[in-house]
């Protein structure tokens, strides 16, 4: 076993630990009770042991472990598990980086790495983003997508220069991050490959994230009273899910074979409306002309299923 493996106990007051950090210290109590437990059954009083990096005249300096560190001294310890480690994970990141250029995705695997080694994402920002927690959090982010996925994303250096369509067909960090809006990973890929072969803006993604989600959210609540509508309507609708007005369309749908037709009022200024023009927008709407005061008032009677699909299935 390495130096760096090796687990010694360390005299607690030969530790310092490094100035300038916040320290989350909430609810030390359950910890405490915890090495007590661990003491009292004649076992290590960590189970993981603290990280410590060795200074001058044979004291420590804490790289990972405070919130061990200080429940250890609260209950009197004089000892404390450590391992040592002469480079620092935020060093190794920090040489990782220096390496080359890495791609978000890559980044933001990194950012995971240090974060589990016990580096903060404020530390992260502070050391590597110039304080942007944003960026930090943007990168770890993207590397939550499939691999492929996140690859594919350039860094923002490299998109200078190219042509709107190409930005359009380019998975950006932002669309990136928008296709976490889809948890499906088969979806996240249908997304990005039509990112790739038609070309999408981030807005226009956005909508069709939101439009697709609101209907497998519309459907999955349908399953529980109406399975079998349900089913017809996933058959129907699914395929469109990512195109405009489809889920107010289908949900036209829903409330009429549901039993609950939807009635729609509307108000049309009379100047704009002569006597012929409003009845003749009343029949193409299956409307109804109710009275004329100010404005027309017309109630439109909901389409039928047929003639709902019948619209989608010419397109």
């Amino acid at each position: 076993m390495s130096e760096k493996e090796e687990v010694k106990e360390i005299p607690i007051d030969k530790i310092r630990t490094p100035e300038g950090r916040k320290r989350d210290l909430a609810d030390l109590h359950s910890m405490e009770l915890s090495i007590k437990r661990r003491i009292e059954d004649g076992k290590r009083s960590l189970l993981q042991p603290i990280i410590v990096k060795r200074l001058e005249n044979d004291t420590y300096e804490l790289q990972i472990g405070y919130r061990r560190l200080t429940a250890c001294k609260n209950i009197g310890l004089e000892t404390i598990p450590c391992i040592f480690e002469e480079t620092t994970p935020m060093e190794q990141l920090k040489e990782n980086l220096l390496r080359k250029e890495y791609l978000p995705y890559e980044e933001g695997s990194l950012f995971k790495v240090a974060i589990v080694k016990g580096i903060s994402t404020k530390d992260l920002a502070l050391e590597l983003a110039n304080g942007s927690i944003d960026y930090v959090k943007n990168r770890l982010q993207i590397s939550n997508l499939p691999s492929d996925i996140g690859l594919s994303i350039p860094r923002l250096s490299t998109l200078k220069g190219k042509t709107q369509d190409e930005l359009k067909r380019t998975i950006t960090s932002e669309k990136g991050r928008a296709l976490l809006r889809i948890r499906d990973e088969k979806e996240q890929r249908k997304l990005a490959d039509m990112i790739t072969d038609k070309g999408l803006t981030t807005k226009e993604l956005g909508k069709m994230i939101t439009n697709a989600n609101k209907m497998f959210a519309s459907l999955d609540i349908l399953e529980a009273t109406h399975p079998e509508l349900a089913e017809d309507l996933r058959e129907f609708w699914l395929p469109l899910r990512y195109e405009k007005g489809s889920f107010e369309d289908m949900e036209e749908e829903i409330s009429i074979r549901s039993g609950n037709p939807p009635r729609i009022t509307q108000y049309l200024p009379v100047e704009d409306y002569p006597e012929e023009k409003i009845e003749e927008y009343a029949r193409e709407k299956h409307g109804e002309v109710v009275e004329k005061v100010e404005y027309w008032r017309v109630y439109i009677v909901p389409r039928s299923p047929e003639e709902i699909r019948n619209k989608w299935s010419e397109e």
